[in-house]
């Protein structure tokens, strides 16, 4: 906002120093897939928790990518089979990341 947005009447009440200010939560590290294989054991919304759920879900808030990550994977082709043009599947996977706030992330 602050590097793309040059007219204050657009940036409304998002002035650069309270753009500065703010805190950020963590960010989503997505890939969009198309298959050319159906998984048939994906349902459309999957989520799947890595080991020791609490620290998992805290370590993006820390800088640090978990060891075991929890994950989120939406197959809509098992709904909507316009997603593909083959017999495949189309997958979504999400995975929570630290934002670019840390400088480092380990």
């Amino acid at each position: 906002m602050k590097n793309l947005v040059k007219d204050e009447y657009y940036k409304d009440k998002y002035t650069d120093k309270k753009i500065s200010e703010m805190k950020y939560t963590c960010s989503t590290f997505i890939i969009y897939l198309g298959l050319r294989e159906k998984y048939p054991e994906l349902a459309v919304h999957n989520i799947y928790l890595g080991e020791n759920f609490e620290e998992n879900i805290e370590s993006v808030f820390t800088g640090n990518l978990p060891k075991n990550p929890s994950f989120y994977i939406y197959c809509p082709s098992r709904i909507d089979r316009s997603m593909v043009k083959n017999k495949g599947d189309c997958l979504n996977i999400m995975l929570r990341v630290p934002n670019l706030f840390f400088k480092e992330i380990i």
